[in-house]
């Protein structure tokens, strides 16, 4: 899990602003955030927006949390957002994804889990360390998650989440595999942006939405160690 913590520096009387601190992933958890983000992305097109690596700060008001992913409506957040701040009115994500990672612990796991269920998002959680690889689902009414590995993930586009030759890949219904490797999730991020830019009405449109698209991409790419 990617989360954002408060934090503060040896000598600084400043505590750090949770969305500016990040605890690091393992390689195995960046690459399958970044493939789940991109390939939802393209296949929810227009209809929605999913983000990667921001805290959502609830509106039940209890402590932020940082999903991997979630999928908003599409325009909920400005392309330059840091965080959800989620205010009344506003949408919850119909979605998450968690990748939790050797260091979270069980019972607070399950914890966010029945917070995200309280709050009537559904969650994906895709395991894929130490050797360990399957996907389960939890949904509000489940009362408890539900293995998902080789089923469609109708809430991410209906791709499917599954193991082959010992690695966790995201197949998309056309039939084209996906893995992750830097070479190609980088693509795959790129072709959003390109899509993002084509759909816009103007030419203006269209080069105000690349270069905000571009922005974007760079700092994601940055933010996982990936040169773009």
């Amino acid at each position: 899990m990617s989360t954002a913590v408060p934090g503060q520096p040896p000598g600084d009387d400043s505590p750090a602003h949770p969305d500016e601190v990040l605890v690091p992933e393992g390689r195995a958890h960046r690459r399958m955030a970044l493939l789940v983000q991109a390939a939802a992305s393209a296949l929810l097109g227009e209809a929605a927006q999913v983000e990667g690596n921001l805290n959502w700060y609830p509106r039940d008001g209890g402590s932020p949390v940082a999903p991997d992913v979630m999928v908003l409506p599409a325009g909920t957040l400005e392309p330059q957002a840091t965080s959800y701040q989620q205010a009344d009115g506003q949408p919850f994500p119909s979605v998450v994804v968690e990748i939790p990672s050797a260091s979270d612990g069980y019972p607070d796991f399950v914890g966010k889990l029945r917070r995200y269920q309280a709050l009537g998002t559904v969650v994906y959680v895709f395991v894929v360390h130490d050797g360990a690889l399957d996907a389960t689902r939890f949904a509000p009414g489940d009362d408890e998650p539900v293995r998902w590995l080789g089923r469609p993930c109708p809430e991410l586009g209906g791709l499917v989440v599954k193991v082959d030759d010992d690695r966790l890949v995201v197949w998309l219904p056309t039939g084209g595999i996906t893995v992750g490797s830097e070479p190609e999730l980088t693509a795959a991020l790129r072709d959003q942006a390109e899509r993002a830019a084509a759909r816009a009405a103007t030419a203006e449109d269209r080069a105000a939405t690349a270069e905000a698209e571009a922005e974007r991409l760079r700092r994601l790419l940055a933010s996982h160690g990936i040169d773009a």
